[in-house]
């Protein structure tokens, strides 16, 4: 899928963790899914949000989405969904796809979000320009794929 959603299997190594010390924000937020996943490495949250957040200070798209999703879930930070929201913004501006239809969905559906009216149709706009999800009216029902939200991290 578009925005490396792919069955790319991620692997922890040394090699990983050199790029991402270099500040490689695509290996960070590859690091990042590791901790999260326990991919090669123990599971911990506090390390993966650590990776998530220097990748997304660099304007990382999917990383600013991944830290979106700790600050909402609250692993390995505190639950802070208004700052989610933000991440996710920042995230859905630079056209991660992913970002886009979780705030349209989230909204349609009421659940915490800060953004109005205006900004559901922007992001369910775009998100069904890009195919994800077929929005004809911003008052129709957004419909989900298969009823689910998509995973929670995206390495």
């Amino acid at each position: 899928m578009e925005n490396g959603f792919s069955n790319e299997e991620v692997t922890y190594s040394p090699e990983l963790v050199k790029k991402a010390e270099s500040g490689d924000t695509d290996a960070q937020n590859k690091l990042g899914f590791c901790y999260s996943a326990g991919e090669g490495v123990p599971k911990d949250e506090e390390e993966a949000v650590r990776w998530y957040t220097r990748a997304a200070q660099q304007g990382y798209a999917k990383a600013q989405y991944n830290l979106g999703l700790c600050y909402f879930s609250g692993n390995g930070v505190a639950r802070e969904p208004y700052e989610a929201v933000k991440l996710w913004k920042m995230s859905a501006e630079q056209g991660f796809a992913e970002a886009q239809y979780r705030l349209g969905h989230f909204h349609k559906s009421g659940i915490e979000l800060c953004v109005n009216d205006k900004d559901y149709w922007k992001y369910a706009t775009k998100t069904g320009e890009k195919g994800k999800i077929n929005v004809k009216s911003p008052f129709c029902d957004v419909p989900t794929r298969g009823g689910e939200l998509p995973p929670t991290t995206f390495p």
